[in-house]
């Protein structure tokens, strides 16, 4: 049997859910699995790789070119040239330094596709924890159904209450049976949803038994904007500004003069002559307007600096209508866990009073006792929606989405 937990996120009690045995997998396991196995973050480790490749390729000095050319026939003559050039150690140090940057910019990346892919996952698995809830309740219903038919079963049969009642009282649990099936099949769909997130570890993702981490709480609205300040998409607009000032420093070193050294060795078959020439040349760039592609790039940066101070706006402005969205359903609850849930049990318990001294309908029985289900129901529903919003400030903000375990 599972064990109950409880939450306070935002304020809003959380009612946990169950949790099943301790043979299954974690949900930290599975995130963990899913990370390895996950195409994008590996597309962006051959990145890496690739951009370390060309790093350490920039360290080297020496990188001859060798050419060999013949005559038409490819009879008469012949020759075979080298060459090296010489660049200024400015001009490998700064794109020494520009594969430094992509690959930050990539690692930066890399945990961002890590914090979406965990957030994605909470999202998937929190129906499977909600709907097993629910199964849960709906079970303490048609368990106390059935107490409720055998008691109404006696007093038809001491004649004290009508047959049709007996009736009534079956065919509620009929009800509660069906709408168990259908939040079993929910939660199946559901799981089979998370498990999709990689085919390939079903077996594994359909064996994870998660619960609510009781020690996550949201920050408040302060926190939140100090957070955004430091997220993903801070470091990696860091990261993408320092590509663009090294860009800038590459540029300028690109322009300084090359020095290029060959040597090339020819023979003439039909002649008898062989010719060794040494040649000596350096690169002049006549048209290349350096000043002109700095300052491209550092329109380029500046458009993308007042991006990002744009968007830090517009996700602030979405993260205070959430937590205004969470206010109202934790108002709704508290309504309905302190009003309305105690009024409807006192008038369960008056009216069953009535109806054992055979003086009531069981129909008002009934009716109440499905109306007080239905609210049940309905703060399973707003908890469920708290934690996916919950989830959803985690996303926009960069905060860690802790909210299982």
């Amino acid at each position: 049997m599972g064990v109950v937990r409880l939450i306070s996120v935002y304020g809003v009690l959380l009612s946990g859910v169950l949790v099943f045995g301790d043979n299954g997998n974690s949900f930290t396991d599975a995130v963990n699995k899913l990370v390895q196995k996950n195409p994008l973050i590996s597309a962006i480790d051959s990145e890496i790789k690739g951009l370390d490749t060309l790093h350490s390729k920039s360290k080297q000095y020496l990188d001859p070119t060798v050419s060999t050319s013949v005559d038409c026939s490819g009879l008469n003559e012949f020759g075979l040239g080298i060459e090296q050039t010489f660049e200024r150690s400015i001009k490998q140090r700064t794109r020494k330094e520009l594969y430094e940057k992509k690959i930050d910019l990539k690692k930066t990346e890399k945990i961002r596709q890590e914090h979406v892919l965990h957030i994605e996952a909470s999202r998937r698995y929190l129906p499977v924890l909600f709907g097993l809830q629910k199964v849960n309740i709906v079970d303490s219903m048609i368990t106390e159904s059935f107490i409720l038919d055998t008691m109404i079963q006696r007093y038809v049969d001491a004649g004290a209450i009508l047959h049709t009642d007996a009736l009534k009282a079956k065919l509620d649990i009929e009800k509660y049976r069906m709408q168990r099936f259908d939040l079993m099949m929910d939660a199946e769909r559901a799981r089979a949803h998370f498990c999709s997130m990689s085919p390939s570890d079903s077996l594994l993702l359909m064996s994870v038994e998660a619960s609510i981490n009781e020690s996550f709480v949201l920050p408040d609205i302060k926190q939140i904007a100090i957070n955004l300040e430091k997220s993903f998409g801070y470091e990696i607009v860091n990261a993408e500004s320092a590509i663009i000032d090294t860009e800038k420093k590459l540029v300028k070193a690109e322009a300084k003069k090359d020095l290029t050294l060959g040597l090339e060795y020819s023979r003439n078959r039909t002649e008898r002559e062989n010719t060794l020439t040494a040649e000596v040349s350096i690169d002049l760039p006549l048209f290349r307007n350096v000043d002109r592609e700095q300052a491209d790039l550092e329109h380029q940066k500046s458009a993308l600096l007042f991006r990002y101070k744009s968007e830090i706006t517009a996700t602030l402005g979405e993260i205070r209508d959430i937590y205004r969205q969470i206010s109202m359903l934790e108002q709704k609850n508290r309504m309905i866990s302190d009003t309305i849930i105690p009024s409807l049990i006192k008038q369960y318990d008056t009216y069953m009073s009535i109806y054992k001294e055979g003086k009531g309908s069981f129909r008002d029985v009934s009716e109440i006792r499905m109306e007080l289900h239905g609210y049940k129901m309905e703060v399973l529903d707003n908890e469920m929606s708290i934690m996916i919003l919950a989830i959803d400030v985690a996303e926009k903000s960069g905060i860690k989405p802790e909210v299982l375990k």
